[in-house]
């Protein structure tokens, strides 16, 4: 059963580059990252010691090896995980080599199961406590059409067929959630804050998959009333 727990030292955000702030705003040529990211938001809403520790393009894979090297953890700090939204990405070129073939994600769903769990046993072996975050949802008209412009558009045959780049994603971010009940992890929704929003879409950068900056402000706002709960 999960209980009440006391942070002695401080909160890591551990991530991609959602958790590091990368933003793409509209008739911007390229994203930038931003320096109102979540982990900067919920230092000032906790008045507490938040450190980011996203690093961009990472997997749950990459996120086992960096934990303990890149990622320094401390006893009896909290661990917030983010992760999952490179591990779905398919290898696009050969989505469009193939788009009737069958294509996993950059960490097949499976693998990126086992990996969550790693991950969870890795941050308690520092004396961590873990907590899991749900994945944002994308934006799948925009992110197609960042897509296309570098892959075509024969790659939506692949797209549809498999329910579409929103599902696809989810079944990650659902995964996450299933996790934490079944390890007994704590676990804070943010994707549910934005799809609790009017349109979530207006949360969404430009490329559909990373926030903006009201975004993280959401994040950062979701993560602060998930950890005064679980603080109280």
């Amino acid at each position: 059963m999960i209980g009440v727990i006391i942070v002695k030292n401080k909160i890591f955000c551990v991530g991609d580059s959602i958790t590091k702030g990368k933003v793409w705003n509209l008739n911007e040529r390229r994203p930038f990252i931003t320096k109102n990211s979540y982990p900067v938001i919920l230092k000032d809403l906790l008045d507490m010691d938040v450190e980011n520790d996203g690093i961009c393009n990472v997997t749950s894979e990459d996120m086992l090896l960096h934990i303990g090297k890149d990622i320094v953890l401390e006893n009896g700090g909290i661990a917030i995980i983010e992760i999952g939204g490179n591990d779905c990405n398919p290898n696009w070129r050969e989505v469009k080599k193939d788009p009737d073939g069958r294509h996993e994600g950059t960490v097949p769903i499976d693998r990126f199961k086992t990996n969550l769990a790693g991950i969870i046993d890795a941050v308690k072996k520092y004396g961590a406590i873990p907590i899991l975050s749900t994945l944002p949802p994308l934006d799948g008209d925009r992110y197609y059409n960042l897509l296309k412009r570098f892959f075509g558009d024969t790659i939506k045959k692949w797209i549809d067929k498999n329910g579409g780049i929103y599902k696809w994603q989810e079944r990650y971010s659902d995964l996450v959630k299933a996790t934490s009940e079944k390890l007994g992890v704590y676990l804070i929704d943010i994707r549910k804050a934005f799809l609790d929003t009017t349109d979530y879409r207006n949360y969404m950068s430009l490329d559909g998959i990373h926030p903006n900056e009201q975004g993280y402000q959401l994040i950062a706002n979701t993560c602060f009333h998930g950890l005064c709960n679980i603080l109280a």
